[in-house]
């Protein structure tokens, strides 16, 4: 029983740490692509905003798991 659990919250933090790096790279990429586009209105900036994009809603996805597995159980 002890184990499991230990087993649970490691998974939790490991989740926990991962959805928090996903969103602070998202976020970052997501700033440095929008000052990019404010200062160099010609540059290649597409794939720098869709990486960010897809890198913050893996960051949500891990979000959700969280909250499922940090869920009281009845």
């Amino acid at each position: 029983m002890k184990k499991v659990r230990y087993n649970q919250i490691h998974l939790t933090s490991m989740v926990r740490i991962m959805t928090d790096a996903c969103i602070s790279v998202g976020f970052i990429t997501l700033i440095s692509a929008m000052l990019c586009t404010i200062l160099y209105p010609f540059g290649n900036t597409e794939k720098i905003g869709s990486f960010a994009y897809m890198v913050l809603c893996t960051g949500m996805v891990f979000l959700i798991i969280e909250a499922y597995f940090t869920k009281p159980k009845k």
